[in-house]
Protein backbone atom coordinates (compact mmCIF):
# COMPACT_ATOMS: atom_id res chain seq x y z
CA UNK A 1 0.00 0.00 0.00
CA UNK A 2 2.87 2.23 0.83
CA UNK A 3 4.44 2.09 -2.58
CA UNK A 4 0.97 2.97 -4.46
CA UNK A 5 0.56 6.05 -1.78
CA UNK A 6 4.51 6.55 -3.13
CA UNK A 7 3.83 6.62 -6.83
CA UNK A 8 0.33 8.71 -6.46
CA UNK A 9 2.64 11.28 -4.26
CA UNK A 10 5.38 11.76 -7.24
CA UNK A 11 2.50 11.86 -10.13
CA UNK A 12 0.63 14.39 -8.14
CA UNK A 13 3.97 16.20 -7.13
CA UNK A 14 5.37 16.41 -10.32
CA UNK A 15 1.98 18.27 -11.84
CA UNK A 16 1.77 20.22 -8.52
CA UNK A 17 5.26 21.29 -6.77
CA UNK A 18 5.66 24.19 -9.95
CA UNK A 19 2.96 25.75 -8.89
CA UNK A 20 3.48 26.46 -5.45
CA UNK A 21 4.03 30.29 -5.94
CA UNK A 22 0.63 30.42 -6.68
CA UNK A 23 -0.50 29.81 -3.37
CA UNK A 24 2.11 31.11 -0.71
CA UNK A 25 -1.15 33.36 0.46
CA UNK A 26 -2.33 29.63 1.37
CA UNK A 27 0.27 28.30 2.70
CA UNK A 28 1.24 31.39 5.05
CA UNK A 29 -1.98 30.68 6.60
CA UNK A 30 -2.14 27.13 6.71
CA UNK A 31 1.47 27.06 8.43
CA UNK A 32 0.54 29.21 11.13
CA UNK A 33 -2.80 28.01 11.79
CA UNK A 34 -1.11 24.57 11.78
CA UNK A 35 1.74 25.70 13.85
CA UNK A 36 0.05 28.06 16.25
CA UNK A 37 2.72 30.90 15.61
CA UNK A 38 2.63 33.92 12.94
CA UNK A 39 4.43 32.09 9.90
CA UNK A 40 5.11 34.13 6.63
CA UNK A 41 7.15 32.84 3.25
CA UNK A 42 8.06 34.39 0.21
CA UNK A 43 9.33 33.47 -3.08
CA UNK A 44 8.19 29.80 -2.83
CA UNK A 45 8.97 27.13 -5.57
CA UNK A 46 9.65 23.95 -6.07
CA UNK A 47 11.01 21.29 -8.46
CA UNK A 48 11.70 17.69 -8.59
CA UNK A 49 15.27 16.36 -8.69
CA UNK A 50 15.00 12.76 -9.98
CA UNK A 51 12.50 11.15 -7.14
CA UNK A 52 13.04 13.80 -4.30
CA UNK A 53 10.98 16.82 -4.30
CA UNK A 54 12.80 20.17 -3.43
CA UNK A 55 11.56 23.41 -1.96
CA UNK A 56 13.03 26.54 -2.43
CA UNK A 57 11.63 29.98 -0.25
CA UNK A 58 13.27 33.47 -0.25
CA UNK A 59 12.66 34.21 2.96
CA UNK A 60 10.77 32.34 5.97
CA UNK A 61 10.03 34.72 8.67
CA UNK A 62 8.41 33.85 11.98
CA UNK A 63 7.17 36.75 13.94
CA UNK A 64 7.46 37.70 17.73
CA UNK A 65 4.37 37.28 19.86
CA UNK A 66 3.69 41.54 19.49
CA UNK A 67 4.11 41.10 15.46
CA UNK A 68 6.82 44.30 15.92
CA UNK A 69 9.61 42.03 15.43
CA UNK A 70 10.83 38.91 13.81
CA UNK A 71 11.84 36.10 15.92
CA UNK A 72 13.02 33.93 13.07
CA UNK A 73 14.34 34.85 9.70
CA UNK A 74 15.69 32.50 7.40
CA UNK A 75 16.70 33.88 3.89
CA UNK A 76 17.71 31.05 0.87
CA UNK A 77 16.20 28.15 2.06
CA UNK A 78 16.56 24.79 0.20
CA UNK A 79 14.94 21.78 1.34
CA UNK A 80 14.87 18.39 -0.21
CA UNK A 81 12.28 15.93 1.17
CA UNK A 82 12.78 12.17 1.98
CA UNK A 83 9.66 11.20 0.49
CA UNK A 84 9.45 7.79 0.96
CA UNK A 85 10.81 7.98 4.74
CA UNK A 86 8.30 11.34 5.40
CA UNK A 87 5.28 8.62 4.17
CA UNK A 88 6.66 6.22 6.27
CA UNK A 89 6.38 8.47 9.43
CA UNK A 90 3.56 11.01 8.48
CA UNK A 91 5.82 13.83 9.22
CA UNK A 92 8.54 15.77 6.80
CA UNK A 93 11.90 14.34 6.96
CA UNK A 94 14.10 15.90 5.45
CA UNK A 95 17.06 14.56 2.90
CA UNK A 96 18.93 18.01 3.03
CA UNK A 97 18.30 21.33 4.28
CA UNK A 98 20.34 24.48 3.11
CA UNK A 99 19.71 28.03 4.58
CA UNK A 100 21.97 30.69 3.15
CA UNK A 101 21.16 32.86 6.52
CA UNK A 102 18.96 32.61 9.82
CA UNK A 103 18.12 35.10 12.40
CA UNK A 104 17.23 34.68 15.50
CA UNK A 105 16.33 36.75 18.66
CA UNK A 106 15.58 34.99 22.26
CA UNK A 107 14.52 36.90 24.88
CA UNK A 108 14.93 35.93 28.43
CA UNK A 109 12.16 36.68 31.02
CA UNK A 110 12.17 37.18 34.84
CA UNK A 111 12.47 33.39 35.84
CA UNK A 112 15.50 33.19 33.62
CA UNK A 113 13.48 31.06 30.84
CA UNK A 114 14.19 31.78 27.00
CA UNK A 115 11.62 32.23 24.49
CA UNK A 116 11.79 32.63 20.37
CA UNK A 117 9.23 34.26 18.68
CA UNK A 118 7.03 33.66 22.26
CA UNK A 119 7.93 30.20 22.08
CA UNK A 120 9.69 28.46 25.13
CA UNK A 121 13.34 27.18 24.30
CA UNK A 122 12.95 24.61 26.52
CA UNK A 123 10.03 22.96 28.42
CA UNK A 124 6.82 20.97 28.41
CA UNK A 125 6.35 18.85 25.87
CA UNK A 126 4.03 19.53 23.03
CA UNK A 127 5.36 22.94 22.51
CA UNK A 128 5.54 24.31 18.45
CA UNK A 129 9.32 25.20 18.72
CA UNK A 130 10.44 21.79 20.43
CA UNK A 131 8.05 20.47 16.97
CA UNK A 132 10.33 22.52 14.77
CA UNK A 133 13.72 21.28 16.54
CA UNK A 134 12.74 17.41 16.04
CA UNK A 135 11.61 18.34 12.54
CA UNK A 136 15.70 19.43 12.30
CA UNK A 137 17.25 16.49 14.08
CA UNK A 138 15.94 14.14 11.91
CA UNK A 139 16.41 15.53 9.13
CA UNK A 140 20.24 14.09 6.95
CA UNK A 141 21.90 16.90 6.66
CA UNK A 142 21.34 20.43 7.68
CA UNK A 143 23.98 23.43 6.66
CA UNK A 144 23.63 27.12 7.39
CA UNK A 145 25.93 29.64 5.90
CA UNK A 146 25.40 32.26 8.30
CA UNK A 147 23.48 32.76 11.63
CA UNK A 148 23.19 35.63 13.66
CA UNK A 149 21.72 35.09 17.32
CA UNK A 150 20.39 38.27 19.46
CA UNK A 151 19.65 37.65 22.80
CA UNK A 152 18.01 40.01 24.96
CA UNK A 153 18.49 38.97 28.74
CA UNK A 154 15.84 40.21 31.47
CA UNK A 155 18.41 42.72 32.75
CA UNK A 156 18.17 44.96 29.99
CA UNK A 157 21.60 43.80 28.97
CA UNK A 158 22.28 42.32 24.85
CA UNK A 159 24.27 40.06 23.24
CA UNK A 160 24.57 39.21 19.75
CA UNK A 161 26.59 35.54 19.03
CA UNK A 162 27.38 35.05 14.95
CA UNK A 163 28.25 31.79 13.34
CA UNK A 164 29.11 30.58 9.98
CA UNK A 165 29.64 26.92 8.23
CA UNK A 166 26.93 25.11 10.30
CA UNK A 167 26.52 21.48 9.40
CA UNK A 168 24.24 18.87 11.53
CA UNK A 169 24.07 15.07 10.10
CA UNK A 170 22.15 12.74 11.49
CA UNK A 171 21.62 8.93 10.78
CA UNK A 172 20.05 6.80 13.32
CA UNK A 173 21.99 6.74 16.36
CA UNK A 174 24.65 8.89 14.76
CA UNK A 175 24.59 12.96 15.07
CA UNK A 176 27.41 14.97 14.44
CA UNK A 177 27.38 18.77 14.17
CA UNK A 178 30.60 21.22 13.44
CA UNK A 179 30.36 25.58 13.49
CA UNK A 180 32.18 28.32 14.32
CA UNK A 181 30.96 31.35 15.99
CA UNK A 182 32.18 34.37 17.38
CA UNK A 183 30.92 37.15 19.85
CA UNK A 184 29.79 40.74 18.52
CA UNK A 185 33.30 42.08 19.64
CA UNK A 186 34.67 39.43 16.20
CA UNK A 187 37.89 40.77 17.71
CA UNK A 188 38.62 37.84 19.44
CA UNK A 189 39.60 34.06 17.65
CA UNK A 190 36.13 32.47 16.58
CA UNK A 191 35.34 29.18 18.96
CA UNK A 192 34.78 25.95 16.29
CA UNK A 193 33.29 23.43 17.45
Amino acid sequence: ALIIVYAVVIVLGRQFLPLLDRYETEINGFLSERLGIDVEIHGLGGYWLQLTPVLKLEDLIVHAEDRQRRGIAVEGLTAELDLLNSLASLNPVWKNLRAGEVSIVASEDARGRWRIAGLRVAGAGGDTLEYLLDVLYYSRFLRIDRVNLELHFFSGATARVYGRDIQVENSGDFHRATARFALEDEKGDAARL
